[in-house]
């Protein structure tokens, strides 16, 4: 993969523009609201000019992991790496970013490399090639630059003997810098499991990018009705601290399910600011491989305090037709809710089929317990339909936290997810302008690799909403311009997009005449083969990069 793929000059000056004056506000409101009462926090001392940094110039780019070797010992191929991480960093403005790009890791002080990325470029690197990080282990990115950029990083993991991935992983990042909202989060979704031929394992990642020590309690609140159990945790400064939650609560009998099974919620309070990741990875009973991963950031709690209205819009649900027959023969999409507040919360559902009158469905959300709604079963996907896109809007009068996981089953797979993702619900208001993050589209002759992408928008307003998309990376920029109706959700395939360029990494963006949801999803697989191997999926981001004056008015 090369290090640089050049950019179209000044593509994203009208972008610039309309959320450097919309996402400035959204940014605020979230980002800052009062902390509840009882819950002060102790002072904190920041590296110099990281709480003055504008939103687009400090990120939390997320977690990543480098293991050397696609077989164990590198004896196939000692160059390539069984699983991989690779930084994207994207400049959209029209002078060079300088970035810095800080690792932190779990045994050692935090190191430190510089990028600088051109005008309208999207830079690229390996991780696997910088010294400063130690394989075999987790670890987090940071971004800093002097103007704003756009990180992500992207994992995978590979078979020894195969090419294709069997994970992908793309997460947003999230924007910094950490103050006093980054101490109380919330995964709506967790699961551990499985049967004789397949299981689910997770870790949670926990970054103290601070100078103080830090302690944070995990609390896992299940719905089958067991009482929560919480777990305290040390947090060094300026370390990354890494729980695989199958080991917490350990049993003397090797034959014990782990205590932290089924579906849960957990919530992660800390005394000092923290970033976190969850990762689920499926593995074949017997097998050090994973087959299918997917990773997500958690919700603020002090969001959930705030919103009232939270939006998805990357409803799919497609029929299968592997085997086994009866569970596995559609695409999955699970919501898992909860309340954050101890006194439970009374919510409604709203679907919006893209070609039917939405409706509404009550949920109770019991306290210290999650919620599961299985919307690809009969019930709901009789509403929400088959081969065709849909939304949802979640409505409650007390603070709740939501995400919804996909998955999808191979051919005789029993069970085992072998591509999944999660999505956060976004709370409202909406913004017109959304970056869509990095995507890739189609396969070339010299790779058995394929490449499919989609985007999602979901207009839950009374009114229509023309949304400009735009495909960064080639001149001149592809573009394509829909109109969404009024309470649908529009998808536009890579296939409806003439001009994009096989199998390289693109740097998407959705600008609108109206407040509107983005989402994307990535597949990958075989080429020529039509079953899914790894698979991501995400909302998009509202762009607000005002802290480079220059950029946000487009001027050189």
């Amino acid at each position: 993969m090369p290090d640089t793929v050049t950019r179209p000059p000044a593509a994203l000056v009208v972008l610039l523009v309309v959320g450097g004056l919309i996402a400035p506000v959204l940014y605020q409101q979230r980002s800052a609201p009062s902390q509840p009462p009882g819950a002060p926090l102790a002072a904190q001392t920041w590296p110099a000019g990281a709480a003055a940094a504008a939103p687009g110039q400090h990120w939390f780019a997320g977690e990543g992991h480098i293991t050397p070797g696609r077989w164990p010992g590198g004896q196939l191929d000692p160059g390539a790496a069984r699983r991989t991480t690779d930084l994207y960093v994207f400049n959209p403005g029209t002078a060079t970013a300088h970035v810095r790009v800080t690792v932190f890791q779990a045994a050692v002080e935090p190191r430190t490399f510089r990028l600088d990325v051109a005008p309208d470029t999207l830079a690229v690197t390996d991780l696997a090639t910088r010294r400063e990080i130690r394989p075999h282990a987790e670890f987090w990115i940071v971004v800093d630059a002097d103007r704003p950029v756009l990180p992500q990083l992207a994992r995978s993991d590979y078979l020894p003997w195969d090419p294709v991935p069997e994970t992908l992983e793309m997460p947003l990042p999230q924007r910094g810098p950490a103050d006093g909202t980054f101490t109380d989060w919330v995964f709506p979704d967790g699961f551990q499991g499985g049967t004789d031929t397949w299981t689910e394992a997770e870790t949670i990642s926990l970054l103290n990018p601070g100078p103080q020590l830090g302690r944070a309690t995990l609390t896992f609140q299940f719905r089958d009705g067991r009482g929560p159990r919480a777990h305290a945790v040390r947090l060094p400064a300026g370390r990354v601290t890494t729980l695989n939650l199958a080991h917490l609560f350990r049993s003397a009998n090797p034959a014990r399910p782990p205590a932290i099974s089924g579906d849960y919620a957990t919530r992660v309070v800390s005394d000092v600011p923290v970033v976190s990741q969850q990762t689920r990875r499926a593995y074949a009973r017997g097998s050090m491989f994973p087959l299918g991963s997917k990773t997500g950031a958690p919700i603020r709690s002090a969001e959930s305090r705030l919103a009232r209205d939270w939006y998805y819009g990357g409803g799919w649900i497609r029929p299968l037709g592997v085997l086994p027959r009866g569970g596995f023969d559609h695409t999955w999409q699970l919501l898992f809710s909860t309340s954050v507040d101890r006194t439970g919360a009374g919510a409604r559902l709203q679907v919006y089929p893209n070609q039917a009158t939405a409706d509404a469905q009550p949920l109770t959300l019991p306290p210290d317990r999650a919620d599961l709604q299985w919307l690809h079963e009969d019930a709901w996907r009789g509403r929400l339909g088959v081969d065709t896109p849909w939304g949802l809007r979640l409505t409650s009068e007390s603070p709740v936290a939501a995400t919804v996981t996909a998955a999808e089953y191979g051919p005789w797979s029993q069970g085992l997810p072998g591509a999944m993702s999660a999505t956060p619900l976004v709370p409202g208001p909406l913004s017109t302008a959304w970056w869509m993050g990095i995507a890739r589209h189609g396969g070339t002759d010299t790779e058995p690799v394929e490449w499919r992408a989609a985007w999602q928008f979901f207009n839950p307003g009374q009114s229509p909403v023309r949304v400009t998309v735009r495909f960064h990376g080639i001149r001149p920029v592809p573009e394509r311009t829909v109109v969404v109706a009024p309470g649908t959700v529009l998808r536009l395939s890579g296939d409806e997009v003439p001009g994009l360029p096989t199998g390289r990494p693109l740097m998407v963006s959705a600008v609108g005449d109206g407040p509107f949801l983005g989402h994307v999803w990535v597949r990958v697989g075989a080429r020529g083969v039509p079953i899914t191997r790894a698979l991501t999926s995400s909302v998009g981001l509202p762009i607000g990069l005002h802290g480079d004056a220059r950029t946000a008015a487009g001027a050189p």
